[in-house]
């Protein structure tokens, strides 16, 4: 058991296609939010926070946010969304998958329209008619739309998109935004096993590896990136069979060097406004004899006392 000096917050905001659904139809007005209603929610969490953590015993000077994985991305586009400024002064970044961190606008369009023809909608895009649906009718839209080649994957086109309301720009074209907040930001060392080797969810064939590594990479050359893992990892003595080597070259390209590029970018950007810590979990945790290693989620309560002292 691990204890920090802290009190601690948890809420919740708006998922999938309720909370990330993004289209020029969506504002009240054009000078306002199009997207990010579940962005918009942690905002006004945090506003509560900020009002009311006092009556808890913490410090509204004193906020930190937090996040894994899709956490993690919302994170990062806090640091960016102009109703944000202020609210916080540190920021733990877990894990993110940093190709999901913001959409360009045209992409939330292609996923909005797609939604609204599967519930019948009259035109391109039919506001009246979505808002006409109850929940669970925009959840199981949304699992359908997933099935379809274009969009499938984990959350399609139901992500944080670029909007000059709620978030102007991507945190990756803007590392150095809200320089004055502190920031942690690290991974797990086997992130790609959670995608690509855990029980849940089936492992691509072996004859689709390279197919993978080709779309995670953005190579057309996928046989001799994969021969470079394979050769180090023969060096290092690591297991070096195809699924393996894919769940290396997966860590890497989803998490580890985006992750990197970015805490760099940044520490170049804010200068002595505030610091950058980074951290890599190798302990396995929940992992031991599952073959999973430091997964994506490893993210346990024995790392708290590490985190509160970098923050501190």
């Amino acid at each position: 058991m691990v204890s920090a000096d802290a009190v601690v917050v948890t809420v919740n905001y708006r998922l999938g296609s309720l909370g990330w659904l993004a289209h020029p139809d969506l504002a009240a007005v054009p000078t306002e939010p199009s997207a990010n209603w579940g962005l918009l929610d942690q905002i006004a969490a945090l506003e509560w926070v900020r009002d009311h953590i006092a009556d808890f015993g913490g410090s509204a000077s004193r906020l930190t946010v937090a996040g894994q994985s899709a956490g993690a991305l919302c994170t990062l586009d806090l640091l960016v969304a102009p109703a944000a400024s202020g609210l916080f002064q540190r920021a733990v970044v877990q894990s993110p998958p940093l190709g999901e961190v913001a959409q360009p606008a045209a992409a939330g369009v292609r996923w909005a329209e797609a939604l609204s023809s599967l519930a019948g909608g009259r035109e391109a895009f039919d506001a009246v008619r979505l808002r006409e649906l109850d929940a669970e009718r925009v959840v199981a839209l949304h699992e359908e739309l997933l099935e379809q080649p274009e969009f499938r994957g984990t959350r399609g086109g139901a992500l944080p998109t670029v909007d000059p309301a709620s978030l102007p720009d991507s945190p990756i074209d803007t590392p150095g935004a809200s320089p004055e907040v502190d920031v942690l930001v690290g991974h797990a060392a086997n992130e790609g096993s959670f995608f690509f080797r855990a029980p849940w969810r089936p492992s691509p064939a072996p004859d689709r590896i390279p197919v993978v590594v080709a779309h995670l990479c953005h190579t057309d050359d996928p046989e001799s990136l994969i021969e470079s893992y394979r050769e180090r990892a023969v060096a290092a003595g690591e297991p070096h069979d195809q699924l393996s080597l894919l769940v290396d070259i997966a860590t890497d390209a989803m998490v580890a060097e985006p992750l990197a590029r970015w805490a760099s970018a940044r520490a170049c950007a804010v200068g002595d406004q505030s610091s950058v810590y980074r951290y890599r979990i190798d302990h396995p945790g929940a992992g031991i004899g599952t073959g999973l290693g430091a997964t994506h989620t490893e993210h346990r309560a024995r790392t708290v006392d590490d985190f509160t002292n970098c923050m501190q």
